[in-house]
């Protein structure tokens, strides 16, 4: 890849001002920013543009960088510290529920990655999800429900009952905001076996009794697979950055193994990465505990969780709080009694 020609890919479109921004954010090459100001104009950003702007103002403070356009960056700063600030009262509100049913929970990735950039305001968050076990899912929607939250269930693919034990996705509303409950972590791979991985490779958090910490192969994972069907964002990218940038080599690594068709995407965008850090990172490093799944198994494990799920389906009704528990998650996930 060559930084000053346009760059495409199937999961990143970039012209050469773009990837001066991304010089300055990723590498800290004021050089990129006096270029790209000399020849630029603000008024005029492209989507990819406005998203590094609140990165590329906190960069010109950390450089010490004065400009006549560091106002308006101020100005797109403020406004995406402000949303984000909306989601995360939302969040805390939604957290502050599941202490009093003693349920754990995985921290949602925004607030994650937030936590390593130093500035939440430098990714922008659509939507806060919270992850807590299959098992404890009906207690969660009852405990939210006696809260004041409105459950609003999301129709899936799939309407099994079986299925709809296995995994959900629920909308949560309330004065204080929206959140998304899922009992399953990354949003690109639903299947218990690597739901199960997360969990056990997860830490407590240092503050927040109930919370769990995701560990960095599969925060890594979420990050790279991030919206892989839009070339206009660099949230991926950002997100990817900041977790290289603090991760720890010591402590409970894994080799996380990928579906094929996650595993190319995740190749390219390390490629993008390590292009525009300008060697600080390098593709090998962010696919060094990835490795692809060459047998397509992904799909062989949901086939062989469906066939052996009614055999198992007395013992974890016995965990989901018995027939009643389990009668009152499905009520929540298709609005009627089962």
């Amino acid at each position: 890849m060559n930084p000053s020609q346009p760059l495409a890919t199937p999961t990143l479109k970039l012209t050469v001002g773009e990837q001066l921004l991304l010089r300055l954010v990723l590498n800290q090459d004021i050089d990129a920013w006096r270029e790209w100001a000399a020849s630029q104009n603000i008024d005029e950003h492209s989507k990819i543009e406005f998203q590094l702007f609140p990165a590329v103002y906190k960069t010109l403070q950390r450089l010490d960088e004065a400009h006549p356009w560091k106002a308006r960056l101020k100005g797109v700063y403020r406004q995406h510290w402000a949303k984000n600030q909306k989601s995360l009262a939302a969040y805390r509100a939604a957290a502050a529920v599941l202490p009093d049913c003693k349920a754990e929970y995985l921290q949602p990735f925004e607030q994650q990655v937030g936590e390593r950039l130093g500035d939440n305001a430098l990714l922008a968050t659509p939507r806060i999800r919270l992850a807590t076990k299959p098992g404890d899912a009906p207690r969660v929607i009852s405990a939210f429900a006696k809260a004041g939250w409105t459950v609003q269930p999301v129709a899936a693919t799939k309407t099994g009952r079986i299925a709809r034990l296995r995994a959900g996705e629920w909308r949560l509303t309330h004065p204080a905001g929206e959140v998304w409950l899922t009992n399953f972590y990354h949003k690109t791979r639903r299947d218990s076996s690597t739901n199960a991985l997360v969990w056990a490779h997860s830490s407590a958090h240092s503050s927040q009794a109930y919370m769990r910490c995701v560990n960095d192969d599969h925060l890594l994972y979420e990050a790279l697979c991030d919206q892989p069907k839009n070339t206009s964002s660099i949230r991926w990218l950002i997100a990817a950055a900041a977790i290289l940038s603090t991760q720890s080599e010591a402590g409970d690594r894994e080799t996380v193994v990928i579906p094929s068709r996650h595993y190319a995407i995740m190749q390219q965008r390390a490629e993008c990465l390590a292009t525009f850090s300008g060697g600080k990172f390098s593709a090998a490093s962010l696919l060094q505990h990835c490795a692809p799944d060459i047998s397509d198994s992904d799909v062989v494990v949901r086939q062989i969780t469906v066939y052996t799920r009614a055999r198992q389906l007395k013992r974890q009704i016995g965990r989901w709080g018995g027939v009643r528990g389990t009668l009152a998650y499905l009520y929540h996930t298709r609005g009627k009694q089962a």
